[in-house]
């Protein structure tokens, strides 16, 4: 079978991409391919997903977090309604 092994190759190929990228792009990366993966099983290509249990690497260093704090002076701001 051709599609046996796939799980653990996809994870490596995760593994490695997530060491050097941030989570967004990782977990983006990971939705697209696994919309491909739905389609090919779909399509009757494959008969079998292989992304379910893949574990999600990423690099924390290039993972960047906002953080919104609230400001007296943005507080302040009122809308006008014309």
């Amino acid at each position: 079978m051709i599609w046996k092994n796939c799980n653990r190759k996809y994870q490596m190929v995760i593994t490695t991409y997530g060491k050097h990228h941030a989570k967004s792009t990782i977990y983006k990366y990971n939705s697209l391919f696994h919309a491909c993966v739905k389609d090919a099983i779909y399509d009757g290509v494959i008969s079998k997903g292989f992304i379910q249990n893949v574990n999600i690497v990423f690099n924390k260093g290039k993972t960047r977090k906002i953080d919104y704090q609230r400001n007296e002076f943005f507080g302040r701001i009122y809308y006008r309604q014309s």
